[in-house]
């Protein structure tokens, strides 16, 4: 699962690097993103703005349910909307595992910022397919111009994944490395 993520990362770069960029509503440039879970193993992401029209990127999280890992490898196209400042849709596809039993889905995901202050801005990430619902809630801080600071609240619930429906929930503690 590490290589294929690892992998899927690279080539979500190079596909990054050979597509030019344009004068999109998404942030250009690089960004990682580093979160450690309450009840899980940290997520790891990584993302291209400033593709034509929007953002791209790779994501791997592994929580344990009941004892099992539930592992998520995802990819997503993140278009911002113009109408609506801070506003972005989503189109991607997950690759969930529990049980031994593994399934790609088609998502799709709506994003919301609400800037509060100068540095601080709340958040919301809903995605949701036929058998999930992913749902964050959330803090960031822009501590300097490269790295922000996340404090949020997550709950991803599955329906019919490896014969059963697990669910994870809890509080998120992470980083975000633009670059």
């Amino acid at each position: 699962m590490k290589k294929l993520f690892v992998t899927s990362l690279l080539l979500s770069l190079s596909l990054g690097l050979l597509t030019t960029a344009s004068a999109a509503p998404a942030p250009k440039g690089f960004s990682v993103h580093v979160s450690e879970k309450s009840n899980a193993d940290p997520d790891y992401s990584i993302s291209i703005g400033g593709l034509p029209g929007g953002t791209l990127q790779a994501k791997y999280g592994s929580d344990k349910i009941n004892h099992a890992n539930f592992k998520s490898l995802e990819f997503n196209y993140y278009q911002a909307l113009p109408l609506i400042d801070d506003l972005s849709v989503s189109l991607g596809t997950r690759r969930l595992e529990y049980n031994n039993d593994s399934t790609w889905k088609t998502q799709i995901g709506v994003q919301k910022r609400f800037k509060l202050t100068d540095k601080t801005s709340a958040y919301t990430n809903v995605f949701w397919s036929k058998d999930f619902l992913d749902q964050d809630l959330g803090l960031a801080y822009e501590l300097t111009s490269n790295l922000e600071l996340n404090l949020g609240y997550y709950n991803t619930k599955t329906d019919h994944i490896g014969g059963s429906s697990p669910r994870s929930e809890g509080i998120s503690v992470g980083a975000t490395f633009k670059l």
